[in-house]
């Protein structure tokens, strides 16, 4: 059965590069029409895109839900996720355009279970690109030497995403300024130019030691990124997957996220590593319908960058089990299912 998958075409954020790998490994396992949410595609797209009748039977939509009226086949799979603890108004009203709804995460499924019947489906990293090198020290202060020529004989500490209160870039910015270390400087690897006015008013530039890099950046170079850290550090409020700190960990790079919600699934102290909770707070500068979401305890920031900036832990594991080599054949499965229940449903 032809499988159309919808979803956005970009190369640069989360949802765009799930959608990607995900649409580029299936077209090698099964027939499929790759089509792009809201007919925006880029002109350096690496993958065919085309346009489809409204007869096509069965078909998966990657993005948020309250998109999924553009996947006009009969039988609709939603495949998304949700950050914060409870669904938009809009996306409440969407979901029953779903026939099934996917979800990557446990803390996804107890979210949208108030409104539908989840379903986890894994999704991962890609293995191909983020993996372990023979990054050596001239490799990793060539790349400084590029990108950062401050990072040069320092103990570098990263983050990347959006500069949003979502994100905690706020509360890593604070503790950082209250810290002031003197042997390392914190890199925020952006990709949008909103950093005035975003994370607080009266902090309008970086503090001392910090280096907003805001670029958008192929995966091959956020590859050597995370290569060339000493700790990838993600105090988040908010997420339903979140794969950088997995990225990161694969590289063989320590990462430090908030043990809530998407990451809890795959934190395990052992190369992934759980930052505290202090409790939760109303979700602002989002689209939220009386949603919460987590508060990073800042004590615990601290603590552990202190500690860290001096001797980083180690990463015992390579994490090869969230890769989307690994899950690509489950997911593959699941859809190859979901389509008999779509045959059955046809014939009802």
């Amino acid at each position: 059965m032809l499988t159309v998958l919808k979803g956005p075409c970009s190369v640069y954020t989360g949802y765009g590069k799930l959608f990607l790998d995900l649409a580029s490994r299936l077209r090698e396992r099964m027939p499929v029409e790759i089509l792009a949410m809201d007919n925006e595609v880029p002109a350096d797209y690496p993958l065919p895109i085309t346009q489809v009748s409204r007869g096509i039977q069965f078909g998966l939509f990657v993005g948020p839900a309250n998109r999924i009226g553009q996947l006009t086949t009969h039988y609709r799979v939603l495949y998304t996720m949700c950050e914060v603890s409870n669904l938009p108004r809009s996306w409440q009203l969407d979901l029953h355009i779903a026939n099934e709804v996917w979800v990557p995460t446990t803390f996804c499924r107890d979210v949208f279970l108030e409104y539908c019947r989840p379903r986890v489906v894994r999704v991962g990293y890609n293995e191909n690109l983020y993996c372990r090198q023979d990054w050596t020290e001239e490799d990793r202060a060539s790349f400084w030497r590029l990108c950062c020529p401050e990072a040069l004989g320092k103990r570098v500490i990263g983050t990347a995403g959006v500069l949003s209160p979502r994100k905690g870039i706020d509360v890593l910015l604070h503790t950082w300024e209250r810290l002031a270390p003197t042997n390392a400087v914190l890199v925020c690897k952006a990709r949008d130019s909103g950093y005035t006015g975003v994370i607080r008013n009266d902090l309008k530039t970086p503090p001392a030691g910090v280096y907003v890099l805001d670029e958008n950046w192929p995966e091959e170079r956020m590859a050597g990124f995370y290569r060339s850290l000493d700790l990838l550090v993600l105090p988040t409020r908010a997420e339903g997957l979140c794969l950088p700190p997995l990225e990161c960990a694969a590289c063989g790079t320590p990462a430090l996220v908030t043990r809530a919600c998407g990451p809890a699934d795959y934190i395990d102290d052992r190369g992934i590593y759980g930052l505290e909770v202090r409790g939760m707070s109303p979700v602002r500068n989002m689209t939220a319908h009386d949603a919460y979401w987590y508060e990073p305890d800042a004590f615990d920031l601290a603590d552990k960058l202190t500690a860290w900036i001096e001797q980083p832990p180690q990463v015992e594991h390579r994490y090869r089990q969230w890769s989307m080599g690994e899950l690509i054949g489950t997911f593959e499965t699941e859809l190859e299912a979901a389509q008999k229940r779509a045959m059955e449903a046809r014939r009802r």
